[in-house]
C-alpha cells in the first residue's frame, strides 16, 4: 500500500529560501527536491536543501532535554532542566548582573522566524546587554558601511532581470547563494547576465562562480579596496552628470580620499597588470550602469570596511542604485509601507558602553562583538551562556580558548537541533525543532534577489519526542525565571507559531494572505524608484568620516610585500558552522598553488600544516593553479581542523569590532603523514 505523499514547503538553510517538494511516508521524510512550480526559485535546489530529510533523521538529532550532572549528560523533563537553567541565570544576575548572561545567535536561528521576538523580548526584560550574533563574524562591514552610507540598514541586492555587467568580489554565490542576499539556481543566473553584458570575477581563487563567469581577474588577498578606490576615482574623472551628484553628499572629501589611486597604485597593490584594470575601466564606462556583489572574502579582511564604502560609492557615482540595471533595494512583500512613509534611521551603535573586558570594541546594533565574548568570560562578566542556533567553538577565532572559558562558566545552554562539539561543554542540551517541523514564513525579506514576495510553510511532518519549538523553549524559560517573554500580550499556554509569525508580519491580515495562497505571494519584481527618496537624511552620503579618514591614512603607505595570506572558502555541502546536512565528513582542504607547494615538498593529498602568528592547523593538500600565488584557501565551520585557530580576537577592526579572517599572513610546510 502506497502511503507517500508530497507536501510544499522551502528551504530555509541558507539566504535564497527556495521552494521545495517533501515526500513524506507518516513521519518519514523519504525525498526532497526543488520545486518546479515556485516563481523565484524555479525547480532549483542545493545539495544541502536536497539533504533535508537526511539531516531531519540524523543519529545525531536530540530528542529530549539533557542535563548534565557531574562529567555525563543525563535525560530529563523540561520542567527540571529549565527550572535549573533559571535557578543557574538568576544566581547570576543577582551576585553579578544582568550582563552576566550571554545569548550567542548563529545564522541559522535567522531562519527561525518566530523565535526573534521573544529571544528580543525575554533579554529585555532581562535586562541583559549581552548579546552575540553571527553579524560579527562575517558581515560587520558591510552592515556598519551600509548604515554610514545610508543612516539605514537596508542593503541593495542586483538587478538580476536586467544588469548588464555585474562585478563580483570576494564571494562565490554558485557555492554559498549570497552573503546576505540570497540567489537561487545561481549558475543559470549569472548566464543570464553574461548572455546579455559581462560578469567580471575578482577573486584570489578561480572559485566556481568564477567558471560561469566571462573574466575572472586573481587579485592580491586583501587589497580590494585598491581596486574599487581606483574605479572611484576613474568614475570621478570620467564626470558625473549632474543629476546624479545633485542627489549626493561629500563628493569632494571623496575625490580627495582617491586622488592617489591611479592605474599604477592600483596595479602594484593589486597584482592586476594594468591592460586588465583598464579594461575593467572601459567596460564599466560602457555599460554605464553596474551591480556589484561582494562577501566573506572582502568583508572578513581588514580593509573590509573601506572596500564595502568603496562599492558603494562606485554604484551611486554610476547611478546604479535604484535603477534598472544596477542594484535594488526590497521593500518587502510585508513592509510595503516603507516605500511610500520612508525607512526608519538605524544608529550603529546604540549608545551604552562597550564590552567591559574590552572598552576599545564598540557595540553594534544593540549587540557586543563575537570578539569579545572569549575576553567577557575570562573576566568573568559572562557567567551564563546561552547558544541559540549556532555553534561559537566553530564560528569564533581561539576556538581551544573560547572551549576553556566555556568549561569555566556557571551554565551553557545549547538550544539546538543537533548533538554537535557543543555538547561536550554543555550544563544543558534544550532540544528544538527541526525546519520541517515547524511552521514559518519568509516575510518578504529584503535579501530577495529576484522578487518582492513571501511564502508560508506549514509544519511538513509533526515533532517527534521532546522536541519543542526555539520560541516556545525560550518564553518557557522567561516563564521559570519568572518573566513574560511572550511579545503583544500572546498567552505562552494558548499562542501557535502562527501567532508569532504575525508579530513579525505586522500583524495577522499579513500573515493570512500568505497562509491562504497556494505557494509564494509574489507582489512584483524588482522595486527600483522609491529607495533613495526615502532614506532618512534624504541622501547617501559618499564621505562618512571614519572611511575617509582611514583611506587618506594609506596615500603614503606602500604596496603589501608579497607573502602567503589566508583566504576563505565555502563548500557545497557544508553552511558555515553547520555540521554537513548530508552526513558527509569532508576532510579540511588547503588550497595553494604549484609554486608555493613545490617550494615546501608539498604533493597534492598530502598533509599540509598551516601556521599564523596566532597558531596552526593541519590539513590535505589541493594544489592547483586556480588560486594566487599568494593566497591559501579554507574553510570555515569543521570543528576539527578550525580555521578560529590562525585568528585571534585581539586582531580586531576598530569600526565593527569583527575579527579580521582575511588575508592575515601564514607559512605552510609539510606536515607528517601520507604523501
Amino acid at each position: 500500500m502506497v502511503t507517500e505523499e508530497t507536501r510544499r514547503s522551502f528551504c530555509r538553510i541558507c539566504a535564497p529560501c527556495c521552494g521545495v517538494l517533501v515526500t513524506v511516508d507518516g513521519d518519514r521524510v523519504t525525498a526532497v527536491r526543488g520545486d518546479p512550480d515556485h516563481p523565484v526559485s524555479r525547480g532549483y535546489v542545493c545539495p544541502k536543501g536536497r539533504a533535508l530529510g537526511e539531516l531531519h533523521h540524523d543519529a545525531r538529532r536530540l530528542d529530549v532535554p539533557m542535563l548534565r550532572s557531574g562529567s555525563e549528560l543525563q535525560a530529563t523533563s523540561w520542567d527540571a532542566a529549565l527550572d535549573d537553567l533559571a535557578a543557574r541565570i538568576r544566581r547570576a544576575v543577582d551576585e553579578h548582573g544582568p550582563d552576566a548572561v550571554a545569548v550567542y545567535v548563529g545564522t541559522p536561528s535567522i531562519k527561525e522566524t518566530a523565535a526573534a521576538p521573544v529571544l528580543h523580548s525575554l533579554c529585555r526584560r532581562l535586562g541583559t546587554r549581552s548579546r552575540y550574533s553571527s553579524i560579527t563574524v562575517d558581515i560587520a562591514a558591510r552592515m556598519t558601511v551600509t548604515t554610514l552610507v545610508l543612516a539605514a540598514r537596508m542593503v541593495p541586492v542586483v538587478d538580476i532581470e536586467d544588469a548588464r555587467l555585474l562585478l563580483v568580489l570576494g564571494t562565490n554565490p554558485v557555492v554559498s547563494h549570497g552573503h546576505y542576499d540570497g540567489l537561487s539556481d545561481p549558475v543559470e543566473r549569472l548566464r543570464e547576465i553574461g548572455r546579455r553584458g559581462e560578469v567580471w570575477v575578482v577573486d584570489p581563487r578561480r572559485t566556481e562562480t568564477a567558471h560561469h563567469a566571462t573574466r575572472h581577474v586573481p587579485i592580491r588577498p586583501g587589497t580590494d579596496h585598491a581596486l574599487l578606490a581606483h574605479l572611484v576615482r576613474s568614475a570621478l574623472d570620467r564626470g558625473v552628470p549632474a543629476s546624479v551628484l545633485d542627489r549626493l553628499h561629500g563628493t569632494d572629501a571623496l575625490l580627495e580620499a582617491v586622488a592617489p589611486w591611479d592605474r599604477t597604485r592600483a596595479a602594484a597593490w593589486t597584482g592586476i597588470d594594468e591592460a586588465t584594470i583598464a579594461e575593467l575601466d572601459a567596460a564599466i564606462a560602457a555599460t554605464g550602469r553596474l551591480a556589484v556583489l561582494t562577501g566573506t572574502g572582502v568583508d572578513m579582511a581588514g580593509s573590509g570596511n573601506l572596500s564595502e564604502w568603496l562599492a558603494w560609492c562606485l554604484l551611486l557615482l554610476t547611478d546604479s542604485v535604484d535603477r534598472p540595471g544596477g542594484m535594488w533595494c526590497n521593500p518587502t512583500l510585508t513592509y510595503e509601507r516603507d516605500r511610500a512613509g520612508g525607512i526608519r534611521a538605524e544608529p550603529i551603535d546604540d549608545g551604552g558602553p562597550g564590552p567591559a573586558s574590552r572598552p576599545d570594541l564598540p557595540r553594534f546594533f544593540a549587540e557586543h562583538p563575537c570578539a569579545a565574548l572569549v575576553d567577557e568570560i575570562e573576566a568573568g562578566t559572562i557567567k551564563v551562556l546561552v547558544s541559540f542556533g549556532g555553534n561559537p567553538l566553530v564560528a569564533i577565532a581561539q576556538p581551544e580558548r573560547l572551549r576553556a572559558a566555556i568549561a569555566g562558566l556557571d551554565a551553557f545552554a545549547v538550544i539546538g537541533t543537533l548533538a554537535d562539539d557543543q555538547a561536550d561543554l554543555a550544563s544543558h542540551l534544550l532540544p528544538c525543532t527541526g525546519m520541517l517541523e515547524r511552521p514559518d514564513a519568509l516575510l518578504g525579506s529584503q535579501s530577495a534577489q529576484l522578487a518582492v514576495y513571501g511564502q508560508y510553510t506549514e509544519a511538513v511532518v509533526p515533532p517527534v519526542a521532546e522536541r519543542r519549538a526555539a520560541w516556545w523553549i525560550l518564553a518557557e524559560l522567561g516563564r521559570h525565571l519568572g518573566v513574560d517573554a511572550m511579545p503583544r500580550g500572546l498567552d505562552l499556554d494558548t499562542a501557535t507559531d502562527d501567532d508569532l509569525l504575525a508579530v513579525v508580519a505586522r500583524g495577522p491580515d499579513a500573515l493570512e494572505r500568505l497562509r491562504q495562497a497556494d505557494g509564494p505571494v509574489v507582489a512584483g519584481g524588482t522595486a527600483t524608484g522609491w529607495f533613495l527618496d526615502s532614506l532618512p537624511a534624504g541622501y547617501p552620503d559618499l564621505a562618512p568620516p571614519a572611511l575617509v579618514a582611514a583611506l587618506l591614512d594609506l596615500r603614503s603607505v606602500p604596496a603589501p610585500e608579497p607573502g602567503l595570506r589566508l583566504i576563505p572558502r565555502r563548500l557545497l555541502r557544508r553552511f558555515n558552522s553547520v555540521a554537513s546536512p548530508t552526513g558527509r565528513q569532508d576532510e579540511q582542504e588547503v588550497v595553494l598553488h604549484p609554486e608555493v607547494a613545490g617550494a615546501a615538498g608539498i604533493s597534492a593529498g598530502g598533509r599540509v600544516s598551516v601556521r599564523s602568528a596566532n597558531g596552526s592547523v593541519v590539513g590535505v593538500a589541493t594544489v592547483t593553479d586556480g588560486i594566487h600565488p599568494e593566497a591559501v584557501a579554507l574553510s570555515h565551520g569543521f570543528t576539527d581542523v578550525e580555521v578560529g585557530r590562525l585568528t585571534s580576537t585581539v586582531d580586531a577592526d576598530a569600526l565593527t569590532g569583527q575579527t579580521i579572517q582575511t588575508g592575515i599572513p601564514i607559512s605552510v610546510e609539510r606536515a607528517p603523514g601520507p604523501g
